[in-house]
């Protein structure tokens, strides 16, 4: 196993979406990449429970914009409000500039327009994580 894929095995990622089927597809493509600890959450009120753990954090969320209880924007702005520092990747179907702009002001690392591929997925994730894992 080459050691940048033992790297990538230490990284611990948080997938926040309503739809299982949608979760199930993102940790498919996340674990391609050699990430296998994977958290899950329907939204961002039972995601925020996942992060109150600081012993622990994650390395990256993986967050919808839209969702039922709390939404992606709102669940980043009470992740901001604790000071949790992770990469955080918001996926939307959500595609006007307008859009993009207010999840980039509001501290979203990327973004990523649905429908997107597993590639697209996948490049992104590596780019924000780096080489270096």
């Amino acid at each position: 196993m080459p050691a940048y894929w033992k790297q990538r095995s230490k990284i611990k990622v948080l997938i926040v979406d309503d739809e299982k089927l949608m979760r199930n597809l993102i940790a498919g493509v996340i674990r391609e990449i050699g990430i296998v600890d994977i958290s899950f959450a329907a939204n961002g009120i039972a995601a925020l429970e996942y992060t109150g753990n600081k012993l622990s954090p994650f390395d990256l969320i993986i967050c919808d914009w839209e969702m039922p209880e709390m939404d992606g924007m709102e669940f980043l702005k009470q992740l901001q409000g604790i000071k949790y520092k992770t990469y955080f990747l918001m996926l939307t179907g959500k595609k006007t500039e307008a859009n993009v702009l207010d999840a980039l002001k509001g501290g979203v690392d990327a973004y990523i327009a649905k429908p997107f591929t597993p590639l697209q997925l996948r490049d992104r994730i590596k780019a924000l994580i780096g080489e270096k894992f």
